[in-house]
């Protein structure tokens, strides 16, 4: 069967990534694989550009995104039972407050938040994340708890990237947007109000990776007139519950994972 060969130094660019946490330089990269500089970090800069690898400042070490494993944990059940108990968390979330719960995840590269997982409640009147494939951070609940999480040059940094406005209602400003996210930081939850499409909005908490930081968001996204402050109240207790669910799996999972890697030297394909 013919392969494609850059595809091929990509999937073993990522093997050696995943047996190295630590991660690896590009003079590293290349001898243990065999490919030259210029071609190896042609694929690197590919594979940034995708979110699947990070690196730590200029001609510093390359590692995976730390939020790549995540992905496909979620959208591979089939490979990663995890996820069926964590769409069970959604379905009964879902159940309970009417809304779709939604399992987001960041893309940094992209300054979006990523619909990965959902549920839908048993009604005529609900959202259907799949319309959105990826929404801009600030212009979402979910994405503006991951915001939230960033150090302050971080942020900062990041606010002085493109805002778009996808609607009437979305916050544009960096210094709107910077006072929002401070208010976020202080209660623990966020909402966008019809900020990503007219007539929808959201309610989001955290998804903590266990470590001070934010690895997803869980949100509940519902007509916007249903986005009251009783009914707010009244979900946000399930929604950190849930939350908290859906934190203790990953990082459980994540860690069993990690045990079961081999160590040894990683052989050239």
């Amino acid at each position: 069967m013919p392969i494609v060969r850059s595809a091929a130094r990509a999937a073993r660019i990522l093997r050696v990534l995943f047996l190295t946490p630590e991660g690896k330089r590009l003079s590293e990269l290349s001898e243990e694989l065999g490919l030259n500089k210029t071609t190896a970090l042609r694929l690197l800069r590919t594979l940034m550009a995708e979110g699947v690898v990070v690196q730590e400042g200029r001609g510093g070490r390359f590692r995976l995104h730390p939020m790549s494993w995540l992905t496909v944990v979620t959208r591979v059940p089939s490979v990663y039972p995890v996820a069926a108990g964590i769409k069970n968390v959604l379905r009964s979330l879902a159940e309970e407050t009417g809304s779709t719960a939604v399992l987001e995840l960041p893309v940094v590269a992209g300054r979006t938040m990523v619909a990965t997982m959902w549920a839908e409640p048993e009604r005529p009147l609900r959202v259907d994340p799949a319309r959105q494939a990826a929404v801009p951070m600030h212009a979402v609940a979910g994405g503006k708890c991951y915001l939230a999480s960033l150090g302050e040059a971080e942020l900062q940094a990041w606010l002085k990237g493109p805002l778009p406005g996808l609607t009437p209602h979305t916050v544009t400003s960096p210094e709107g947007l910077a006072v929002e996210l401070s208010g976020v930081r202080r209660q623990g939850y966020a909402v966008d109000r019809e900020e990503s499409a007219l007539g929808c909005s959201g309610l989001a908490v955290p998804v903590s990776d266990g470590r001070g930081g934010v690895m997803a968001a869980l949100c509940l996204t519902t007509p916007a007139g249903e986005m009251t402050g009783a009914n707010i109240a009244r979900w946000l207790p399930r929604l950190r519950t849930a939350s908290e669910a859906i934190s203790h799996a990953l990082r459980l999972d994540r860690a069993v994972e990690n045990r079961e890697q081999p160590r040894g030297p990683v052989r050239r394909a």
